[in-house]
């Protein structure tokens, strides 16, 4: 395991999370499956595991195994394929999906964040958890929120191609403001948001970027005015693609300018290296490598998820994936390469052992 990030893990101790200041050495080596060394502290006298801090302290497995049941999970095989595979118990898997989970959640907000981006494709991509919605009808359990259709809302940096936010949840206004307010804060510029025609996006926007304008006492007759103006921000672009279909085919698509002045989206647009008009083809790919690659989200399949908490767990292990590791055949860089948050494309194996996810930055 590679140990350049290692630090004493007591707090009491001045060198807590400060790494490389020689003060750690190897006490003794034990372990069964493999051979781990017992760290001490020179300064405080600590001793504790090298896993100490990483995802896999405490799996009892080789680091090995736990890192190919992470690739298996990226590759459409189902939970019961990686158990004959691996001999891993399912359940094994599940807890292990759900702590690699969490690691990499907060690997990827420290450091997707204040990104200076021109251009940004949001979507919605249908998926279900447990029973579909005419199956939830049925069965009478309509206000169970984590069961039924569950909608995973996607940002998307067209130029660069990185999967800048997620979320999932029901297709409502309530989710869709959730999103945006959520999206803003890893937003450092003012890119032109392009959505399809679903009427909550305006008003998801509108109640993230705008202001409330003070109301002037009426004077004369009448009441006085209750509902208060809201102001859109000078800098919200927002601009949908309206898709007409017959017979299931898409046979027109026009665009819309929600807000925004147009001569500056034009020329956004004219200056952009990926498209020629008001588009969200790229977030559309983007939903297609996902169902792809994601077991749980193919249309027709035996493995979908049974419960959100894995839903959850599993597209975000593959977001992060797919920011970090995964290339593009074409590009041959990966989105976070692409986009400039780091120098090169990483390993599951590497992510895992950053005792803290700021530490990306320097490993």
């Amino acid at each position: 395991m590679d140990k350049k990030y290692i630090f004493c893990p007591n707090e009491k101790c001045k060198y807590f999370r400060v790494p490389g200041r020689d003060n750690i050495e190897v006490k003794q080596t034990q372990g069964k499956c493999q051979k781990i060394d017992l760290m001490r502290c020179k300064e405080c006298g600590a001793l504790f595991s090298e896993r100490k801090g990483t995802v896999y302290f405490g799996i009892h497995f080789a680091d090995d195994v736990f890192d190919e049941v992470m690739m298996l999970l990226m590759t459409r095989a189902s939970i019961k394929d990686i158990e004959r595979i691996t001999r891993v118990n399912e359940k094994t898997i599940q807890r292990w999906e759900r702590k690699a989970a969490g690691y990499l959640k907060e690997i990827h907000e420290k450091l997707v964040r204040e990104l200076k981006i021109t251009e940004c494709q949001i979507d919605e991509l249908w998926t279900f958890v447990l029973m579909k919605r005419k199956t939830v009808q049925r069965k009478g359990r309509v206000g169970e929120g984590n069961i039924g259709d569950q909608w995973i809302f996607m940002a998307l940096d067209p130029v660069d191609k990185l999967l800048i936010h997620w979320k999932i949840g029901k297709r409502d206004l309530e989710t869709a403001k959730e999103f945006i307010r959520e999206l803003k804060g890893k937003l450092a510029s003012s890119p032109l948001f392009t959505t399809d025609e679903w009427p909550a996006y305006e008003e998801a926007f509108l109640s993230n970027f705008s202001e409330e304008v003070p109301l002037e006492p009426r004077k004369g007759r009448g009441r006085p005015r209750v509902k208060p103006i809201i102001k859109p921000d000078k800098d919200l672009k927002l601009a949908q693609t309206h898709k007409y279909r017959e017979k299931g085919r898409v046979v027109k698509v026009s665009e819309e300018i929600i807000f925004g002045d147009e001569k500056e989206i034009e020329e956004i647009i004219q200056k952009s290296p990926v498209s020629n008009r008001i588009n969200t083809s790229f977030i559309e790919r983007g939903n297609g490598t996902f169902r792809a690659k994601i077991s749980r989200i193919v249309r027709q399949s035996y493995s979908f998820s049974k419960n959100k908490e894995m839903h959850e767990s599993h597209i975000t292990i593959y977001a992060v994936y797919y920011n970090l590791i995964w290339k593009h055949s074409r590009l041959k860089k990966t989105a976070a390469w692409l986009s400039g948050l780091v120098d090169r494309a990483y390993t599951f194996r590497e992510l895992f052992q950053l005792r803290d996810p700021e530490f990306i930055w320097g490993h």
